[in-house]
Formats: structure tokens, sequence, C-alpha cells
């Protein structure tokens, strides 16, 4: 079995080596005119929130995150809460919202098992 021979793949940059042997290479290019110097450039200053550290400070602890006070589900769970979303409220005699029935539902269980 004889064996199979693979093209070379190139990547975009890469001229392709046969498309390199055809055509004829670019003359040399004339010099780019040297861009005039520009002055080193000073480092940003910092934020006030961010104030500059000693190295033996130590490093307060980051501040506990923001619990939402409103939350949005996924449209998969909202999809499974829609045959509940229309049995609760008949039960209830009120309409009840889809976010409503998933708070509900958590206060039950938390109050449950004393969370």
């Amino acid at each position: 079995m004889p064996p199979i021979e693979r093209k070379k793949v190139t990547k975009r940059h890469e001229q392709h080596p046969a498309e390199a042997l055809a055509a004829p290479g670019p003359a040399e290019p004339a010099a780019a005119p040297a861009a005039p110097e520009q002055p080193p450039v000073a480092p940003a200053p910092r934020p006030a929130s961010a104030p500059v550290r000693a190295a033996g400070e130590e490093v307060p602890p980051a501040a506990e995150p923001k619990v939402p006070s409103s939350f949005r589900l996924p449209r998969t769970l909202l999809d499974r809460l829609d045959a509940g979303a229309v049995k609760i409220p008949a039960i209830l005699g009120r309409r009840v919202s889809k976010n409503q029935l998933v708070e509900n539902a958590l206060d039950e269980y938390l109050s449950r098992y004393g969370l």
C-alpha cells in the first residue's frame, strides 16, 4: 500500500510554497520614514479606590457580595412551571406569578428545614 501524500496546510499569513516559487519576489521596499521620537509616557494615576499598599501591610478581607433583591428564573424552569402556574392559582383563588411560586416554594423549604 503506497503512502498517502498530504498537502501542506498553510496559514492565512503564509504564502503557499508553490505560489512562492511561481511569483517573483517583491522588490526591496523603500525604507519608511523614521517616526519622530515620542517622549516616554508617564504611568496612569491610580484611582482613589485602589490605594498603594506597603509590602508588609495586611490586605483587608473582601466585602460580602451583594445579594440581589430580585432574580430572573431560567427559561427551562419557567417552562416547567407553566403547568403549576395554571393549577396553583386556581387552588389559591388568586393570580400568582411564576416567580412568586418559586419564592413561596423556597420559603416553605427553608422553614421546613429550619434554615
